[in-house]
Parts: C-alpha cells; structure tokens; sequence
C-alpha cells in the first residue's frame, strides 16, 4: 500500500510563468513478504520554454532489480498542457 505517496513525489506548484505539469515515473520492487514497496521516483518538469511551443520531455532509468515502473503524466494548473506522443522503450538486459 503506497499511502502518504503523492505528496511525495508531486513537483512545486506553478508559478506565473509555468505549469504545474510534469512526468513523473516510479519504480516498485516485491519484498520478501510479497508486497511491492516503492524504490525510486523521479519527474520531468514541462519548462517554461514550453508556453505555446513544443518541447520535448524525456528521461532515463535502468530497474536495478525486477519490479514494476509506473509513468504518469499530469498538469495540475489552469495553464493548459499536451502531452502528445508518449512513448516508452523497453532494453532487456540479463540479470546476474
């Protein structure tokens, strides 16, 4: 159970000149007792670059373990956001 998560992992709220919008990922590994505990988050931003232009947000992350990853994308603001074209790649790598 992730209580208490959103606060967590929520960016700073919107200033005048950019959104409260971003991308956010999370990483869940199975503990021992079978339950999904949370290992690593992180969030991209939308920049103020993005006022009515395009920008690109992209981000990295290897699993260090087998696990579940959740992205999420979200805008929070009355500034209105798109996000167009997500796409996730998915590398299969051996595990020692």
């Amino acid at each position: 159970m992730l209580v208490g998560l959103q606060a967590a992992l929520t960016p700073a709220p919107s200033t005048a000149s950019q959104p409260y919008a971003y991308l956010r990922w999370q990483f869940l590994a199975e503990d021992q007792a079978g339950q999904y505990r949370l290992r690593s988050w992180g969030f991209v931003r939308v920049p103020t670059t993005a006022l009515n232009a395009w920008r690109e947000l992209s981000a990295q992350f290897t699993a260090p373990e087998n696990g579940l990853f959740q992205v999420f994308v979200a805008n929070e603001s009355d500034k209105s956001v798109w996000f167009d074209d997500l796409q996730l790649t998915h590398s299969p790598a051996l595990l020692s």
